[in-house]
């Protein structure tokens, strides 16, 4: 759902009105509550932590689509919205981290995920793959025990979208709300529900994100930022999998796709 609402402007030009505000609700399936997750070491998967609450909130044990067996939450920080599974074991494939220390606006991306909703030929629950760009970083303030979450973004004068800086969330969403703030990437590579825990891609196949929430009305996804996931896994005792950049330049993202499903995975409760 899209909520309009005004920003202040940093600059000494009048604040225009912002675009959006994304909220993610609980995404309710056949298998009942469902997200993403993807593998990051051998039987260790990353996904959402407000999917882990809300399977935690019911009493359900969560569970892996395809992969028999018990899992527990190992990791959770409902601050970054990331949470670490532990389980059965996986097949050995899992997805490296990408190594860049800045990701530059523009950059090619795809997103990964099982919406509970058929979309685009895809079935419902079944992977769903949409390419896109990351358009800015912005701050948010989530509550992720609901699912939710609240951005804008700040125009001049003129129009003209400009870069927002910390002070600017505090004088948006209130002095109050400072331990929930914080900074996502937005990429314009559609989701819908049941696509959060999914990761996002570069053009090499590395991780450059997770999926955060999704705005289907206007094609947008808010994002994990990659420097947050990193942070989250060795504060979890798991060192990050990094491979070196390929030689070749040529962009197949069939390819990509293909040996990225082997490591993405539908968890539901």
């Amino acid at each position: 759902m899209v909520i309009g609402l005004a920003v202040h402007s940093r600059s000494a030009t009048p604040a225009a009105r912002v675009e959006a505000s994304a909220q993610r609700r609980p995404s309710a399936s056949s298998e009942g509550f469902a997200g993403s997750a993807f593998a990051v070491a051998p039987g260790m998967l990353v996904t959402n932590a407000h999917v882990t609450l809300q399977c935690r909130r019911r009493g359900l044990p969560l569970q892996v689509r395809g992969v028999s067996g018990t899992w527990r939450v190992v990791q959770e920080e409902p601050q970054t919205d990331l949470a670490l599974l532990t389980g059965a074991a996986l097949p050995a494939h899992q997805l490296a981290l990408s190594s860049a220390t800045q990701l530059p606006r523009g950059l090619a991306v795809m997103a990964l995920g099982y919406p509970v909703a058929s979309a685009d030929g895809v079935p419902a629950g079944g992977l769903r793959s949409s390419l896109g760009h990351l358009l800015r970083a912005s701050l948010t303030v989530h509550e992720p025990e609901g699912g939710r979450a609240n951005s804008f973004v700040v125009r001049n004068g003129q129009g003209q979208e400009v870069a927002a800086t910390w002070d600017d969330g505090l004088r948006y969403f209130g002095p109050h709300q400072a331990s929930r703030l914080r900074w996502l990437l937005e990429i314009d590579a559609p989701t819908a529900n049941g696509s959060s825990g999914g990761p996002v891609l570069d053009s090499a196949g590395d991780v450059v994100g997770v999926i955060y929430a999704g705005d289907p009305q206007r094609g947008l996804t808010a994002v994990v930022p990659l420097e947050d996931l990193r942070e989250f896994l060795l504060r979890a005792g798991v060192t990050p999998w990094f491979r070196p950049r390929p030689l070749t330049t040529d962009l197949d993202w069939r390819r990509i796709r293909s040996d990225a499903a082997r490591a993405v995975y539908r968890v539901f409760c």
